[in-house]
This record gives C-alpha cells, structure tokens and sequence, in this order.
C-alpha cells in the first residue's frame, strides 16, 4: 500500500508542471470571467457569448486539473522524446493564437464561435468524466476505455477539443489562425499513432477495438 501510495505521489509530481499551467490557465480564465459579469448587460449578446465561452472553458480546465489526482499509475509509456514533445505541442498548439491580433466579427460569427467552443468544451468535460482514471497528456497505458464516448471512436476528446479549437480560430486573424489549426491537428495526428501504438501494446483487447471503430468522425476517419 505505501509503495503505490508512494507511487501515486510521484505520479502527480511528475505532472506538476502541466498542473501549475492548468492552474494559472484556469486563474486567468476566471479572471477574464469576473471581467466580463462585472460588465454584464443583459441585452449584449457579445458579453453573453465570452461568458458562456469563459465559463464552460473553465470547467474544462478544472475537470483536467481533477483527473491528474485521480488517473490511474501508467502501465506503460512511449519511448523516446518525440512521442512526449509531440504530446505537448498537440495539446498546446492554441496557445499560437495569442500570438495573433484579434479578429473584427461580425455578431453572428461570434456567436457561432463562442458556440462552438461551448460545444466543445462541455463535450471535452463529459468524456474526461467517462475517461477520469485513464487520461494523460503524454503517450501512456494507464486504462482502456471502449464504452461511452469510446464505443465508435478511439479519441473522442481530440474531436471535441478540435471543434473548440475551431470556434477559438475564428477569433484570430486568417490565414494564420487557420495554419496553426492544421498544424495542430497534424501534431494531434501523430499523437493519437503513438497513444494507439502504447495502447495496442499494452492491452490485447486493444486490436480487436481498433478493428470496429474509427480514430474521430464515425464512419469517415
């Protein structure tokens, strides 16, 4: 018992940097949260889009934040540096928007942005709920999951953070918000081969799992 509890420890401090960036990416997402109900009108539809964006983004971030302290120990883990740099580079390729100047829109395109993002963000908090014991950001074995969100598609929350990450490009200027999109979904690409590649050496299970479903969109791909 004191071994995994030891274990568990280490575990959780091994992911203390990704946890301390969740924790400030979730402060200012409170903050700007405040900012705008301090400035709350009722008939703005504008402030109702960026708090609802703020608002289910937050929960998306806590909802990471959970799942480190309660995940299973990994199993396994891909080797070398490239798996783990492409990892990191996939889950944070957004932050390249903030590079970017703000883009002028129109308010029906902030509204399909900020739904957008709402979608995929509340769709990002129910599947870390199903997947809870077995989420991690590098490449690891630490579960498999086959029900739920995880019946038809291998990475159902790559598909739901990729509709969110549409949404937040649409805020950016183009062409560049748009480039650094499909360079992050090339890094997820080649992260969900290797996360496939641990997996399927891990759990038997896996192969014949991988033969009757389809890695994002039912069906297609």
């Amino acid at each position: 018992m004191a071994k995994i509890f030891g274990a568990r420890i280490w575990d959780v401090l091994a992911a203390s940097p990704l946890i301390v960036w969740y924790l400030l990416a979730s402060w200012g997402l409170a903050t700007l949260l405040a900012t705008e109900i301090s400035h709350f009108e009722s008939h703005d539809l504008q402030t109702w889009a960026k708090i609802i964006t703020q608002l289910t983004s937050l929960a998306y971030v806590c909802m990471i934040i959970a799942v480190f302290f309660i995940r299973h120990l990994p199993v396994t883990k891909a080797q070398g540096i490239v798996p783990r740099i492409t990892a990191i580079a996939a889950s944070n390729a957004q932050l390249a928007f903030f590079l970017l100047p703000r883009a002028r829109l129109p308010i029906p395109t902030e509204i399909i942005s900020a739904a957008l993002i709402s979608v995929g963000a509340m769709a990002s908090v129910w599947i870390l709920f199903r997947l809870r014991n077995a989420f991690s950001i590098l490449p690891q074995a630490r579960a498999l999951i086959t029900t739920g969100p995880y019946r038809r598609i291998r990475h159902p929350l790559y598909a739901a953070e990729g509709i969110a990450s549409i949404g937040l490009m649409l805020q950016f200027s183009q062409p560049w918000s748009a480039a650094i999109t499909l360079i992050g979904f090339a890094c997820q690409i080649l992260r969900m081969h290797y996360e496939e590649q641990v997996l399927g050496a891990t759990f038997p299970e896996y192969s014949p799992y991988k033969t009757r479903t389809c890695r994002l969109v039912p069906g297609l791909y």
